[in-house]
C-alpha cells in the first residue's frame, strides 16, 4: 500500500485508465485536496482508490457538488484490477484510506455506495460506516432530479 503518484496510473489497465480518465487524475492530482493510493504489484497498478477532500461529488451525470469543510473527506473511485481481484484488496485499501485521513485531520468520512454494489456497501459497514442518506435519480425528458432522504 502506497501513495500513488500520476506515473503509476500510466501502469494501470489502459482500457480503464484512457486519455479523460487520465486528464482527470491530472487535474485531481493540481488540486492539492485529492489524495491517491493503492497497490502495484509487478509494474501493474492492481488497485486505486482517492480521498477527495475538495468536494462531494455524486457518481451519476447530475451536475452537483458540495464542498466540503475543512475536516471532511470523501472516499471516492476505488478500481481494482480484474487480476487481481478476490483478494481483499478493497477492504485493506478502505481502510488504510481512512487511517490517511486521519493523518491529514479530516474526521469526517464520507462514502458514497451505489445500490447495486453490495460487496462494497458489506465493507463500508465493516470499516465502521453507517448508512445515514438515502440518494435516488430520476431521470424525467433529459433532466436528472435528485432526491434525498435522510435514514433513521
Amino acid at each position: 500500500m502506497q501513495e500513488l503518484k500520476y506515473e503509476d496510473f500510466l501502469k494501470g489497465d489502459p482500457q480503464i485508465f484512457t486519455n479523460k480518465k487520465m486528464e482527470l487524475i491530472q487535474q485531481r492530482f493540481k488540486t492539492g485536496k485529492y489524495w491517491a493510493y493503492g497497490i502495484v504489484k509487478n509494474n501493474t497498478l492492481a488497485y486505486s482508490c482517492w480521498v477527495n477532500a475538495e468536494k462531494l461529488q455524486y457518481p451519476t451525470v447530475i451536475n452537483k457538488t458540495t464542498p466540503f469543510s475543512q475536516n471532511e473527506g470523501l472516499l471516492q473511485d476505488a478500481y481494482c484490477h480484474s487480476e487481481h481481484r478476490g483478494m481483499g484488496y478493497h477492504s485493506k485499501m478502505n481502510l488504510y484510506r481512512l487511517f490517511k485521513m486521519k493523518e491529514k485531520q479530516l474526521k469526517r468520512a464520507v462514502a458514497i455506495v451505489l445500490t447495486e454494489n453490495i460487496p462494497a456497501y458489506k465493507t463500508q459497514l465493516k470499516s465502521g460506516f453507517t448508512a445515514s442518506k438515502k440518494v435516488t435519480f430520476y431521470k424525467i425528458l433529459n433532466k436528472t432530479f435528485l432526491f434525498e432522504k435522510e435514514l433513521s
